[in-house]
């Protein structure tokens, strides 16, 4: 088929394969700037203020988005006080290089290696080998500096040790109320953080001498987050996506005494040239980037740094942003290019949603545990071939969903493995969302699964004959050697749109070769009762229960497996506690989402835990407030909530950008990287999104 050599697995996800799927097409160009700041302002405000605008109209007219992640600008206090940053940006250079059509990373760099930091972890077995090597060479207060700034977290798999947050032992760090005691605070984490520094970095180069670590291994000890960085974007698939620019400002090594210098070059605390530092930036350019898309520019030095009044680093900035702005563009067409060869579009349709559908079954279903029972049930019902649907129904949150998709990836081991399943769990895409639409794409479904031809656009358009189309297509082509299953999750979920809750299109009565599953809330627009009305046999229906104790904490178990956690007896004696008070799904995943966050050194307090599912999700938005900022936080889910359909981050960062709101409140803390740009920070919204990415769909 011709369709199988077009779409990778095409006829698999037919049939219903949830395993081993390809990845989701993006649409749209994500690209993560990489520069050490002090050194590069000129260069990312005149990106920012010429050439991003122009990539995202061309990327528009194109039918894609375009999108900068600068995390340089709007780092908030607790991201740098918890030593999150470089771990933010290393996650979100991931990101882009999974989503990014065509180009994912840019990396700026000049004369300066830039900000080497501690790592914010150490395996544990690690961090004792390497003080084990030093501790003789090491006073008793560096022993204790060790012992109060790195403390193990055996919650984690395998266990690790954990540089505290600065305010941990620095209370004033962040205290603008009192400006002598911040300051304080932050000349004495500075010198405590030199000195953690060189008792990992002796550690570290021991390791390497005797043998106990290679010099690879312990290179993150001395390397810079620029470096790691690269590193990460180079690393795996998606190195073709990457952009490398140099610029050497010649005679700088000659100007120590500006007071611009340090801003451009590595200079050590007496004044002089840090030269390892810049041997390793010599080596990350040379050796660790090589060639690639490397774009080489040389200018003479300024008592101003880089200065756009002199001429010469005036055509320096528009050359380096008409490269830049003419690599992105090719980089861009040259992906479109791969994409502009679909021939058939209605197939490149369905197999996005088909994808996207099993996707999200197969997520659903990488975190299950227990509930067998529940699918003993199911099941025996579906593969008795009674010849009417099963009707799965329960209160918000009691875990139908999860069953829905557990059942859809079980299915062929009742339906036999030429079965066709095909499922939706509606509302999670726009072509889900409404009856007619989620009708056409199971109707063409069918029709690849069973090889007949694809449904006229006249029965697609019209719903009445799409129905009797649907009807047909079910009593006509599946049979005892190739049976169907069609799944449909959350009914309520469809829009009022053909009296979807009506429930009339839904066939009460098929042949033997057709099994089919409903899930819906039993109040929500009374599609529940409606059905009731003409499906008349109890047995065809399943009302969820709540989760039995050892059940819950099976699941919870195994969710933190999965993420490579634990917790202490202690504190999963409270997470159980908890459980019992409010025994359903949806607030055992709060539950974990906030467990999973615990050291083993946390003290839990019971009191403070969430009793039900309401002062569950109030805790967790009370945490992103904190976190993030109340006003952002509130204005951000809100426009979320709002959208119909979603929103995409660039539209929420474009909309957040227009709230007076929100921008009073950002620029509290930050300016702009260029007066004339008013646009809040891409990484404030970065980092909500990845607290609640649990908590949300992408559709």
């Amino acid at each position: 088929m011709a369709e199988d050599e077009e779409f990778p697995a095409f006829m698999p996800i037919v049939c219903g394969q949830i395993d081993d799927l390809p990845t989701q097409a993006s649409n749209a160009v994500r690209i993560f700037i990489s520069s050490t700041f002090t050194d590069t302002v000129q260069e990312r405000n005149k990106l920012t203020k010429e050439v991003f605008p122009d990539l995202r109209r061309y990327c528009q007219g194109r039918g894609v988005e375009f999108e900068v992640v600068d995390m340089r600008w709007g780092v908030r206090d607790t991201a740098t006080s918890d030593h999150l940053t470089s771990e933010l940006c290393l996650q979100e250079i991931q990101h882009c290089k999974r989503i990014s059509l065509g180009p994912s990373f840019v990396a700026i760099l000049g004369n300066k290696y830039g900000y080497r930091p501690i790592p914010s972890t150490i395996p544990s077995e690690e961090y004792e080998t390497l003080l084990g090597l030093v501790r003789g060479q090491l006073t008793a207060d560096e022993q204790q500096l060790m012992k109060d700034w790195f403390r193990q977290d055996a919650n984690a798999v395998p266990p690790v040790h954990v540089l505290q947050p600065i305010t941990t032992n620095l209370k004033d760090y962040y205290n603008e109320d009192e400006p002598e005691k911040r300051k304080q605070d932050r000349t004495l984490w500075w010198e405590i953080f030199k000195k953690l520094q060189c008792i990992l970095r002796k550690a570290a180069d021991c390791a390497v001498e005797e043998g106990v670590y290679s010099k690879e291994d312990m290179h993150r000890y001395h390397f810079s987050v620029t470096e790691d960085e690269v590193r990460q974007a180079i690393g795996g698939s998606g190195s073709d996506n990457n952009l490398f620019f140099f610029r050497d400002i010649q005679g700088i090594e000659n100007q120590l005494e500006s007071p611009i210098t340090p801003k451009m070059l590595d200079i050590t605390e007496n004044g002089t040239i840090d030269t390892e530092a810049q041997s390793l930036l010599q080596n990350l350019k040379t050796e660790v980037i090589g060639k690639g898309k490397l774009h080489r520019f040389s200018i003479q030095w300024s008592p101003n740094g880089i200065d756009p009044s002199i001429t010469e680093h005036a055509k320096y900035l528009d050359d380096f942003c008409e490269t830049f702005r003419r690599s992105m563009k090719e980089m861009i067409d040259r992906s479109l290019e791969k994409r502009s060869k679909v021939q058939n579009h209605a197939a490149a349709q369905l197999y996005e949603e088909m994808l996207h559908h099993a996707s999200f079954c197969a997520k659903k279903c990488s975190v299950i545990r227990g509930r067998e029972d529940i699918l003993k049930e199911t099941t025996d019902y579906l593969s008795r071939h009674t010849g009417k649907p099963l009707v799965v129904h329960g209160v918000s949150g009691s875990g139908k969903t999860t069953i829905m998709a557990m059942i859809a990836k079980h299915a062929r081991q009742w339906l036999g493995d030429s079965g066709v399943v095909i499922f939706r769990f509606l509302g999670t895409s726009v072509s889900s969302s409404s009856i007619q639409e989620t009708l056409s794409s199971v109707c063409r479904q069918i029709c690849y699964a069973y090889g007949v031809e694809q449904p006229s656009a006249d029965i697609l358009e019209d719903f009445t004959k799409l129905v009797q189309h649907f009807r047909h297509l079910l009593n006509t082509h599946p049979n005892s050697e190739k049976p169907l299953f069609l799944l449909l999750d959350s009914v309520d979920q469809l829009i009022s749109q053909n009296d979807a809750h009506s429930m009339h299109w839904l066939p009460k009565n098929f042949h033997k070769d057709v099994h089919i599953a409903v899930s819906m809330l039993p109040k929500l627009y009374g599609c529940l009762d409606k059905l009731k009305e003409t499906l008349l046999e109890e047995e065809c229906y399943f009302e969820t229960q709540p989760l039995p104790r050892d059940t819950g904490v099976e699941i919870v178990h195994g969710w933190l497996e999965e993420i490579k956690r634990t917790l202490t007896e202690k504190q999963m004696d409270a997470v159980t506690n908890a459980f019992q008070k409010c025994p359903r799904p949806i607030f055992l995943k709060l539950l974990c989402e906030k467990c999973s966050k615990w050291r083993s050194y946390d003290e839990i307090d019971e009191s403070q835990l969430p009793s039900d599912v309401r002062i569950a999700i109030t805790s967790l938005f009370e945490d992103l407030e904190r976190k993030h900022g109340p006003i952002l936080v509130s204005h951000a889910l809100g426009y979320l909530t709002a959208a119909k359909n979603g929103r995409t981050q660039v539209e929420l960062e474009d909309v957040l950008s227009c709230d007076d709101e929100v921008l009073n409140d950002v620029y509290q803390y930050w300016d702009p990287p260029d007066e004339t740009v008013v646009r809040i920070p891409a990484s404030l919204w970065k980092r909500i999104y990845y607290d609640i990415k649990e908590h949300k769909i992408d559709i």
